[in-house]
């Protein structure tokens, strides 16, 4: 759709860049790019999920009832909605690598300063924080890897660096599981905010901006970015650039979001809205309640965290196998089946038990996170470059709305004594909602 976008006077230059890169076999610039993808996703699975791992140890240093525990879940979530609804903009705006330090050093902050606080309201305050840094991060990490990737292997490598957030989770929740106990909740949160804030310096050095946002907006020094790029493809450099043209300088200052609401793309827009929406509520529902669950089942901390655990092993393989096989036909397709599996996941797992709690678990993990993460492609396939941060984040940041909605709500059915084969039930249903609206994308 990128090549649809420009005027003919943009044609020699426009397509001289993104035909070189979206054709060209993959060499060491897209795979840095693409690394650099995963180590950022990677910290902010991680960030994010901190407060999961260390939810036991919170409730009882702090006597929460469980609904005020959803609230400490839920602020993260709606931090993360802000981040990519609002801020996204910018990335289309300002640039993406600009936004990606910004977002960094936000979330490196707040998570340092999460532990200091011994108030529910100000850690909720901290853990918004953090969340509108990692909103930002996860839609233009998605924008900008996929703007470097070959066509043939762009929804592989957008999937694979964005599995990253689930590998992080992993090892996240190894390490919060034997360092909790030793050195209390608060380490994990002064580790993965310090390691956080020591990739500003990587993405300074090693991330490149993205060559379809500086044939956009032209921002100052754009030629000189952009022959530096074309060097590393073995490209002649160019000698000039066109004028933006006006649509491109107006972009997001005259139509804002309200460009995605547009004839051309009202319809597919919405589904890709409905489709996060419905997902994200049963994501972080899952995410941030079954440590307490099977914890309340018995089972101790540590075998809690671990079935968190197993829920983002399985998330990191669901997550590369939808980018294997989108690869082979509609990435919507794929996950539409994904959705509707994970649904059959979750209303069996509340009547297994043992070593079969943990299958589960991997299986609900690999199953909606690679579906979840197969939207973010479908939304960088649906839009042009000068949109495509803001549509992929817009879709992120409403989908929010239910991962914020998701665990607040899960924490008060579970107040009024819910049992929990019902609330399982009622949060997959969603689910098939979910995999209507992706299956009607057509992408």
């Amino acid at each position: 759709m990128e090549e649809n976008a420009h005027s003919p006077a943009d044609t020699s230059v426009s397509e001289r860049v993104t035909d070189a890169i979206h054709h060209a076999p993959i060499g060491p610039l897209q795979i840095g790019v693409f690394v650099i993808g995963f180590v950022l996703s990677m910290l902010e699975g991680f960030d994010v999920l901190a407060i999961a791992f260390a939810s036991v140890s919170i409730q009882r240093e702090l006597n929460l009832t469980p609904d005020q525990m959803g609230i400490l879940f839920s602020s993260g979530l709606l931090g993360m909605m802000l981040g990519a609804m609002m801020l996204t903009l910018l990335s289309d705006l300002l640039g993406r690598r600009r936004m990606i330090l910004a977002a960094l050093t936000l979330s490196g902050v707040s998570m340092v300063l999460t532990p200091l606080p011994e108030s529910l309201w100000a850690i909720a305050a901290l853990r918004l924080l953090t969340g509108v840094g990692v909103g930002v991060l996860l839609a233009t990490v998605a924008t900008i890897v996929a703007e470097f990737a070959p066509v043939r292997w762009r929804s592989l490598m957008v999937n694979a660096s964005l599995a990253g957030f689930a590998f992080g989770a992993v090892v996240g929740g190894i390490v919060s599981a034997e360092i909790i106990g030793v050195y209390g909740w608060g380490s994990i949160f002064y580790g993965g905010g310090a390691l956080t804030l020591m990739l500003v310096l990587l993405v300074w050095i090693g991330l490149p901006e993205s060559p379809e946002f500086l044939l956009s907006r032209r921002p100052q020094g754009a030629l000189e970015s952009l022959n530096r790029i074309l060097a590393k493809l073995d490209m002649q450099p160019l000698e000039r650039l066109d004028p933006p043209r006006e649509e491109a300088q107006k972009g997001l200052l005259s139509g804002g979001p309200g460009q995605l609401l547009s004839s051309e793309w009202r319809g597919r827009t919405l589904l890709l809205w409905l489709s996060f929406g419905f997902s994200y509520g049963g994501l972080y529902f899952l995410l941030n309640w079954i440590p307490q669950i099977v914890n309340a089942a018995g089972a101790s901390e540590t075998v809690s965290i671990y079935a968190l655990t197993a829920f983002n092993v399985g998330a990191v393989a669901g997550i590369l196998l939808l980018g294997v096989l989108s690869g082979q036909g509609r990435t919507s397709l794929m996950v539409g089946v994904f959705f509707v599996a994970c649904a059959a996941s979750m209303m069996v797992f509340p009547f297994v038990q043992g070593d079969v709690i943990l299958l589960v678990c991997g299986l609900m993990g690999g199953l909606i996170q690679g579906a979840v993460v197969g939207l973010y492609v479908c939304g960088t396939i649906l839009y042009p470059a000068e949109v495509r941060a803001t549509g992929v984040g817009w879709g992120i940041g409403l989908g929010r709305i239910g991962g914020v909605v998701g665990p607040y709500l899960a924490g008060q059915l579970l107040a009024l004594e819910l049992s929990v084969p019902w609330l399982f039930f009622i949060f997959a249903a969603p689910l098939l909602i979910s995999a209507w609206a992706a299956l009607r994308l057509r992408v």
